[in-house]
């Protein structure tokens, strides 16, 4: 997955709000962090890939809404 960091962890993908992101993990409870490679082991078994908000614990978050945008690169061998 490429795309911009957020400013708080750089696991995760920016959003256009200050102190928001999305995280991206893997049904394995992995972290598919942003701008990391990730190799499946087992191209028998793909996992789901779920998307979380998460909060940056500083940050004060008002009601509304946000955009984010990332580019998911699949290599197949």
């Amino acid at each position: 997955m490429v795309g911009a960091p957020a400013n708080f962890d750089n696991r995760y993908l920016a959003t256009d709000v200050e102190g928001l992101a999305i995280q991206m993990q893997l049904s394995n409870n992995t972290v598919m962090s942003v701008n990391k490679a990730w190799t499946n082991k087992d191209p028998r078994n793909w996992p789901s890939l779920y998307a979380l908000l998460i909060k940056d614990p500083k940050a004060k978050l008002d009601t509304g809404t946000f955009k984010a945008s990332a580019t998911m690169v699949i290599l197949v061998q």
